[in-house]
């Protein structure tokens, strides 16, 4: 019984060993996304994409690490603190991260109430002006450069961040004489800023015509040229009645340079995957794409590039590793279970061949049995060796060849110890026989 035993023993182990692996090989992986704490948006984003990844059993998922601002998020990708790392281009420090999606371009919207459609920015010199960020980072360097560029004197000492909550009493208070809009031009909350400025504006507004954005573009480093389609804001009237340009900072998903590309890969599958349900969580903000390494100003991570050239791992090549480290310890496991069995096996051979030797040594030793207590005590030590005997076979330690082999050796006992009996028995008769013989007289 021990040997089976230590056999069903060594067969659990290994349904446990490639439980393990598969187990272990089939876990989601979990990527740590760096948010900056002012980037209500973004966070936002990221905990739609893992809803949904984690409702969908997709294979990647993340978890979220706030971070105080775009210095921190930086610093945490070059040490290795963080996986991923969520970043505005104007608002981020040197880092050794690589871009692998566009989430979103903030473009900067300047509206301007009571004033000819057709002014430009340097109208807006000395005017007070009214930041409004919708749920992004703070505006960076956007506006500084603005202010730069066109010479606005004063502007910059007179605007102010203020909250799309905050935009109607400072519509009420006159407070500023512009407002500078950070978002998407898709979000429906720009477009509502936008027309509560036109209504409570009688004398109309204007969106600014940026004609220097490519210019503004090119000055400053990672900024883009972006249109304003005309309606984009309303439709009857449009708003505006016309495309209008501006520049926008593009808001990327960066990863660490020497993160998998598998993980990357897939990772930006599911995220194009979860898309509608970004849609409807969060509008205007599901517009994101894979960069294209050919006219992206950063460097693109590899697992991006694949992606995009469609070389995404299949199933083999992903779990090649788990695959033949199970295949290796289910080997070694089958082996070592063959080795305990054999051994076990050998044991119970030589523990059936000790019986049959001491059962052969006691038949031989019938022929020098001289009397019956001989042949008692012979037979209590074979009825011992039967009693063991009984006791493996009911254990199933016995196999029908060894039960056959014990059949057959007291088979040969059986007529070792009948021989001997009446062996004895004749020599006994014969002594009687002798001891009633008469009496010869010598000579006679």
């Amino acid at each position: 019984m021990t040997d089976v035993r230590m056999l069903l023993a060594a067969l659990l182990f290994c349904i446990a060993a490639v439980s393990g692996v598969i187990y272990i090989a089939v876990q989601p992986t979990q990527l740590r996304v760096g948010v900056t704490a002012d980037d209500a948006i973004s966070r936002h984003v990221m905990q739609i994409a893992d809803q949904a990844f984690r409702e969908r059993k997709k294979e990647i998922r993340l978890k979220m690490v706030v971070l105080r601002n775009a210095a921190e998020v930086a610093t945490a990708l070059n040490a290795g603190a963080i996986d991923l790392g969520v970043a505005r281009s104007d608002n981020i420090a040197a880092a050794t991260a690589e871009a692998i999606l566009l989430l979103r371009r903030e473009a900067l919207v300047i509206v301007a109430p009571g004033v000819d459609d057709a002014t430009d920015v340097s109208a807006l010199s000395g005017k007070r002006i009214g930041v409004l960020a919708f749920g992004g980072p703070e505006p960076g360097n956007r506006l500084n450069a603005l202010f730069d560029y066109y010479g606005l004197v004063g502007a910059s000492q007179k605007s102010a961040v203020i909250q799309p909550a905050e935009l109607t009493d400072a519509l009420a208070s006159r407070r500023f004489d512009a407002f500078a809009l950070l978002g998407s031009v898709t979000a429906p909350a720009v477009a509502a800023s936008v027309r509560r400025i036109a209504e409570t504006s009688p004398g109309g507004i204007a969106i600014i015509d940026m004609a220097e954005a490519e210019a503004l573009a090119q000055r400053v480093g990672d900024l883009e040229t972006v249109s304003i389609p005309a309606g984009i804001f309303r439709g009857n009237p449009p708003l505006p009645a016309k495309q209008k340009g501006t520049v926008a900072a593009p808001v990327r998903l960066m990863a660490r340079a020497d993160l998998d590309e598998g993980k990357v890969s897939r990772l930006l599958q599911q995220f194009l995957s979860v898309r509608s349900a970004i849609r409807r969580a969060a509008p205007g903000y599901d517009h994101y794409e894979v960069p294209d390494p050919e006219d992206s100003p950063v460097l693109v991570h590899q697992g991006a590039r694949a992606f995009r050239d469609g070389e995404n791992t299949g199933l083999l090549d992903r779990y090649s590793d788990a695959l033949y480290l199970g295949l290796f310890v289910i080997g070694g496991v089958a082996s070592f279970a063959t080795a305990i069995t054999a051994r076990f096996a050998l044991g119970r051979r030589r523990r059936l061949m000790r019986v049959l030797g001491e059962l052969r040594a006691v038949g031989a030793s019938l022929a020098t049995v001289t009397s019956p207590p001989q042949l008692d005590e012979a037979e209590t030590r074979v009825e011992l060796l039967l009693s063991s005997v009984f006791e493996r076979a009911a254990n199933c330690e016995l196999s029908a060849d060894d039960l056959a082999a014990i059949n057959l050796a007291f088979d040969w006992w059986r007529t070792q110890i009948t021989d001997a009996r009446a062996r004895l028995s004749v020599a006994s008769t014969e002594a009687a026989g002798q001891r009633f013989l008469p009496t010869q007289a010598p000579g006679s």
